[in-house]
Parts: C-alpha cells; structure tokens; sequence
C-alpha cells in the first residue's frame, strides 16, 4: 500500500504547491538549488514548495525531510490507507481535483503569498461582487465552487463540512 500511497501522492501534489498552505522549506538546506521562475519586481513569491519542481519532490526520499511533509494526510490519502477507496478512485479523485485546481489557479492568478485555497474561498463569499464588478463570470464561479467541494469531500485532513447546507454552497 506503502507504493500505492506515494504514486498517489506524487500525481496529486496540491499540498506541496502551496494550496492549502504556504511552504517554507528552504532548498538550500538540502544543497539544491532548484530553478527559480524569476518574478516581477515587488511580487511576492508563490506559496508553493521551492523544492517541488515540474510536480516532483526533489527531496521525497531524503531522510532529512521535513517531518510534516510525510505526516499530513488528505482524507483521500487515509481512506486509501484503510481500504476505504480503491487506488483507481483515489486517481480519478486526483485527476478531476488537479484539473480544477489548474482552471481556478489561473482564474485567480495568485500573485500574492495566499493558498490558491484562501484565494478560492475569498472569490466564493465575494461571489456577488466579484460577478457584478466582471472579475468572475458564471462559469469560472462553477469552477470554483466545484473545485472547494471536491477538496472539501476528499482532501482535507478531517471530517467535511467546509459548507452549509449538506455540503451544498448556498445559493447565489
């Protein structure tokens, strides 16, 4: 199961690109310098792992990981874990989750040092600005709202309920 986990892991990657949390590991502490994407002047840098290039961890078997980097678990990772869910659900689960990751990443162009996670949640409870002022139109709120509810359903470490209502987004 131990493999199994780890492909799993490896496909998804959302933790280590800065989406529900910043990260802060410094490469250098590894003696890597992995490319740096160059930003512009004043932008802050993303809030992705430096040491995760090209949906990779540089350091996955190195033994001088960061402790919590093996330990946080996604509700998907632990139900495959148990044998709740199999591997092949557990992908497809990844792939519809990445796939809407990308759409909101790029609706909401993170520029600042915000999870791609915070930046989601925020457009949602603005939705009503954010759709009047024509920064979001119906479509990418869809997006969005499908995008909090897949995380909310299989990826948090704990129990859902990121919404009201059942787990249903209230309406517009």
């Amino acid at each position: 199961m131990k493999s199994l986990s780890s492909e799993l892991c490896l496909a998804c990657g959302l933790c280590c690109r800065g989406v529900f949390f910043v990260n802060t590991i410094d490469p250098e502490n590894y003696g890597l310098a992995p490319p740096r994407r160059s930003l512009p002047p004043g932008s802050p840098a993303p809030p992705r792992c430096l040491l995760h290039v090209e949906n990779r961890c540089l350091i996955y078997d190195d033994p001088r990981k960061p402790v919590f980097c093996s330990d946080w678990k996604c509700l998907l990772l632990k139900q495959l874990l148990n044998e709740a869910v199999t591997f092949a659900s557990a992908k497809r689960v990844v792939s519809q989750v990445v796939h809407l990751y990308e759409r909101v990443a790029t609706i909401l162009r993170p520029v600042c040092a915000k999870p791609v996670l915070k930046l989601a949640l925020e457009a949602w409870e603005n939705r009503k600005e954010e759709m009047s002022s024509g920064r979001l139109n119906g479509a990418q709120l869809l997006d969005i709202c499908s995008f909090l509810l897949l995380v909310d359903r299989h990826l948090k470490p704990y129990k859902p309920g990121l919404f009201e209502n059942g787990g249903k987004p209230p309406r517009a």
